[in-house]
Order: structure tokens, then C-alpha cells, then sequence
């Protein structure tokens, strides 16, 4: 299991982590980001948290493992209808 804390750092845009395949949980709770993107080569990832983040766009989320669980806590994401998303991918709001 391969651990990656990238919390509190003020990331506006997840990139740089294509060659980090081997994560597991990647944590990128409270910063700024505001889509998830730049996650599609990450194929062991279980556990992703972008909580208290400015996250308005969760299209590529489909891209991610199926047994991947997502935190979104505190996004304005929030207050759209996810309805549309309908693959397996669990996703905590």
C-alpha cells in the first residue's frame, strides 16, 4: 500500500502524479482544486479524499477504478444532481 499526502497545500489543479501508478490512497483534502483530472493513470488507487475542496466538475471520475472510493465533502459539487453518473464507483458526498 502506497500512501500520498498532498493535503493543505493549496493545489489548484491535480497534475505530475501519471508515474506514481502505485498509489493506493491519495489524500488531497482541503486545497483548491476544482475538477478531478489528471487521475487516469492511477490504477491501484482505492481511496481518493478531495474533501473541502472547490471541486464543480466530476466528469473524469469514470476513468477511475471501480472499487475506488471517493470523499467529496465540502464541495460546491455538492449541490448539483449526480444522477447522470452511473457506473459502480462509490462516491461519498
Amino acid at each position: 500500500m502506497r500512501i500520498l499526502y498532498l493535503s493543505a497545500n493549496k493545489i489548484k489543479k491535480i497534475e505530475g502524479l501519471d508515474a506514481l501508478k502505485d498509489i493506493s490512497i491519495l489524500y488531497l483534502d482541503n486545497n483548491q482544486i476544482t475538477e478531478i483530472k489528471g487521475l487516469r493513470n492511477l490504477s491501484c488507487l482505492s481511496a481518493l479524499y478531495l474533501n473541502d475542496n472547490m471541486i464543480t466538475n466530476v466528469e473524469e471520475i469514470k476513468y477511475l477504478p471501480k472499487h475506488c472510493v471517493i470523499f467529496l465533502r465540502d464541495n460546491p459539487i455538492q449541490k448539483k444532481v449526480l444522477k447522470k453518473f452511473t457506473y459502480t464507483t462509490n462516491c461519498f458526498l
